[in-house]
């Protein structure tokens, strides 16, 4: 919708990746509202044979976490 133009509006996560998705498509992205508008916790389930992996996930989890403060 937004590379025809027949877009008016777009919720998405403000992050740089979201404005260079924007600038990939050829539209100039504005930030209309001065706080979020909606806010939801969210949880990683890991099935129990996948535990081994818990410490990567949290290796990962927290530099996401770190780069989007």
């Amino acid at each position: 919708m937004l590379k025809v133009g027949r877009a008016d509006y777009l919720a998405f996560i403000k992050d740089p990746r979201s404005l260079k998705a924007g600038e990939r498509l050829g539209v100039t992205l504005k930030t209309c509202l001065t706080r979020p508008l909606l806010s939801i916790d969210g949880y990683l389930y890991l099935h129990e044979k996948h535990k081994d992996l818990i410490p990567e996930f949290e290796a990962v989890l927290s530099t996401l976490i770190a780069e989007s403060s």
